[in-house]
């Protein structure tokens, strides 16, 4: 039958039925048709264990071709044939089915006609394409990110309601930076409990990219205004007043969103790239007479002041322990000791939430640095409060240091202060 050549040469039987039958037809007679699919296929040696041969021989009657049952035996020349047996026999019936495979050949069409795109893209530009393995895995990466993105912003916009009211997604602010008109389309606006105008800002990754922070800066310090249709309450024409509070919350950062709005409150400055890449590039020498430039020469005099009012309320700091306070009996340097604003050392401590790590990065200190218990120093004095300058023996070594008085990646307001003697601090477990 076609089931048993099927099943023991795992070849189509149709091709052989077809030249049985014109054999027939032809008057070739059942046994010249026979020893043509014998020459042509080769006699299949069959074993099948435990079968019954009543079961399988079909006697035939004067040139009748054996029939059999479409409703016990579904034919097929793939892999994946489906087998009935009698329920006298359960040697058949144990054959495992495997689903047929289903290929969307439009969609595989149309993935090749993309990578065409892209490589015809590449190449034209001079680059050299990824191979098309790379490049599926780096669109399907893409898709994956856009949909967390997405999913961030929608979670994040539901906080914001909780803060602020008739708040709108997707308004665009025109704004002018050196005398052009520069746009951006926010995620989210609305009013804060005081009446006041609040943008946020998402991103699903670390960062935003510098000309959009740019856009962002100029916006909250000189403002702006809602350009296009708009929806309810910021419609097009609606003023964004300077000092106009904009939030950036990432969800790629390792601090929380809350954490983040709350950085926002502390004064900001925008430094040249290019000037901070000349200061890094300095390599302090006191002995050699080389250093960093003061900040009173790329800070604007607003700046320092708003920054230096962050300390008025006293000041904190953080060590691994007490040893070198001990030994040299005082806290910190000679050329001075970094300290935060009380209640922002406060904020971070709840921010690090036990995670020694974590307090380390928001105070811009390499991994380990303040060991498993840190404590929190309370100075009871503070003299020649200023900003750092990186020529610091804690900051020119340090690769985390960035001119502006702020950690990093942390972005903590930071300053300096003289020694202080080890009976004027006091040290305070802060887990």
């Amino acid at each position: 039958s076609k089931v048993i050549y099927s099943f023991a040469t795992d070849q189509d039987p149709n091709a052989a039925l077809q030249n049985l039958v014109l054999g027939q037809v032809m008057g070739l007679g059942m046994k010249s048709a026979g020893n043509y699919i014998g020459k042509k296929f080769g006699v299949p040696a069959v074993d099948v264990p435990s079968t019954k041969t009543s079961h399988l021989d079909i006697p035939l009657q004067g040139k009748q071709i054996p029939k059999l049952d479409p409703a016990n035996v579904r034919l097929s020349s793939r892999p994946d044939l489906h087998l009935k047996a009698s329920p006298a026999d359960g040697t058949l019936a144990k054959l495992k089915t495997h689903p047929p495979v289903s290929v969307d050949l439009p969609k595989m069409k149309q993935i090749r006609a993309d990578y065409n795109d892209y490589v015809a893209h590449k190449t034209s530009v001079g680059e050299n394409p990824l191979s098309m393995s790379d490049w599926k895995l780096k669109v399907n990466n893409l898709k994956q990110n856009q949909t967390v993105g997405k999913e961030f912003k929608v979670a994040q916009t539901e906080n914001f309601k909780q803060i602020a009211s008739h708040v709108e997604n997707r308004i665009t602010i025109a704004t002018t930076i050196d005398g052009q008109v520069k746009k951006v389309q926010v995620d989210a606006i609305g009013f804060d409990s005081n009446g006041k105008i609040r943008i946020q800002d998402y991103t699903a990754s670390s960062n935003i990219s510098s000309k959009r922070q740019a856009i962002l800066d100029n916006i909250e310090r000189n403002g702006g205004v809602i350009v296009g249709k708009g929806k309810g309450k910021f419609v097009g024409g609606v003023e964004i007043p300077k000092g106009t509070r904009i939030d950036v919350i990432k969800g790629g950062s390792q601090f929380s969103p809350e954490w983040q709005m709350y950085l926002n409150e502390f004064p900001k400055v925008q430094v040249d790239k290019n000037k901070v890449d000349e200061i890094l590039k300095i390599q302090p020498n006191p002995d050699s007479g080389i250093f960093r430039p003061e900040p009173q020469e790329y800070l604007p005099k607003e700046y320092r002041q708003a920054h230096k009012e962050l300390f008025d309320d006293g000041v904190a700091a953080f060590v691994k322990d007490d040893f070198f306070i001990q030994k040299f009996g005082n806290f910190g340097r000679e050329d001075g000791a970094f300290v935060f604003p009380k209640d922002v050392a406060k904020a971070m401590i709840k921010e690090a939430d036990g995670n020694p790590r974590k307090l380390e990065a928001l105070l811009g200190l390499d991994e380990g640095s303040l060991g498993d218990t840190p404590k929190m120093v309370l100075p009871q004095e503070i003299h020649n409060y200023r900003i750092p300058d990186g020529n610091e023996g804690g900051s020119r070594d340090n690769s985390q240091w960035r001119p502006g008085g702020k950690t990093y990646p942390g972005g903590v307001p930071e300053a300096v202060i003289d020694p202080v003697p080890k009976d004027k601090v006091t040290l305070v477990d802060i887990w």
